[in-house]
C-alpha cells in the first residue's frame, strides 16, 4: 500500500520532521522543526467530534501547543490555548507545507529546498534515527 501523508497526518498520532534549508537554517538558527499532530475524540452534545490538535517541538525540545488542524483548509488554527504566536516563521511554514503534504506533493517542497520525515531526526547529527529501511524505499516511490 502506498504511504499517504494525509492519512499519516490525521492517524492516532503523528511527528513529522521538517529539516530546513541551510540558508534557512542559519537565519533562524536551528536545522530543523519538528511537528506532533494528536488526534482526539471529543462530545459535542449529541455529536462524537475528531479533533487533530498540533503542538510544535522549541528549540529546548519541549512541545507547545500551537492549535488544531483544520482538515477543510488545510491550517493549523489557534484555540484559546494556543501557546506559540501564529506569526511565527515555524508555524508559517507548517502552514505552507500542509496542503503539499496532505496532496502527497512532497516533490515541490523537496524542490524548495526541504526534507519532510516521518518522525523525530536526532538534532545534532541530522541523521534519521528510525524507520530507515522504510524511508529509504517511500524515496524510491517518490522520486
Amino acid at each position: 500500500m502506498k504511504f499517504s501523508w494525509s492519512e499519516f497526518l490525521v492517524g492516532e498520532e503523528a511527528v513529522l520532521t521538517v529539516v530546513l534549508p541551510s540558508e534557512v537554517a542559519e537565519k533562524h538558527k536551528v536545522p530543523s522543526y519538528c511537528y506532533e499532530f494528536k488526534r482526539a475524540l471529543l462530545s459535542s452534545g449529541n455529536d462524537d467530534v475528531t479533533y487533530h490538535f498540533v503542538r510544535v517541538m522549541t528549540d529546548d525540545f519541549k512541545w507547545v501547543y500551537v492549535g488544531k488542524l483544520d482538515t477543510y483548509t488545510l491550517q493549523v488554527v489557534p484555540t484559546r490555548a494556543s501557546h506559540w504566536p501564529q506569526s511565527s516563521y515555524r508555524l508559517r511554514l507548517l502552514n505552507r507545507l500542509l496542503p503539499r503534504l496532505w496532496y502527497d506533493d512532497l516533490q515541490a517542497v523537496e524542490r524548495a529546498g526541504f526534507r519532510v520525515f516521518q518522525g523525530v531526526l536526532d538534532p545534532e547529527q541530522l541523521y534519521w534515527t528510525g524507520l530507515e529501511e522504510e524511508w529509504s524505499l517511500r524515496e524510491e516511490v517518490m522520486s
